[in-house]
């Protein structure tokens, strides 16, 4: 429910960027529940998350900063 609503209200109000932010903003609030259910049956390894977390920021900011140009295009409505 909370990632199609945060797609849906990401969408509407700022088109594909939105939408991805929406998914990404819908993800960071379902993490303190699910540490929450993780650590409830003994199964959250803090480790791995900061691990794993750390590549995928650094990941997604690499990816950034190679496509710029489209990415910078697609934020301002302008075709790459």
């Amino acid at each position: 429910v909370l990632q199609t609503a945060f797609l849906w209200a990401g969408a509407h109000f700022f088109g594909l960027v939105g939408a991805l932010a929406g998914q990404a903003a819908a993800l960071a609030l379902a993490y303190v529940p699910t540490v929450f259910l993780a650590r409830k049956h003994g199964a959250w390894d803090p480790l791995h998350d900061v691990v794993i977390g750390t590549l995928a920021l650094f990941t997604a900011a690499g990816a950034l900063w190679l496509s710029q140009d489209a990415v910078m295009a697609l934020v301002s409505g302008i075709g790459p």
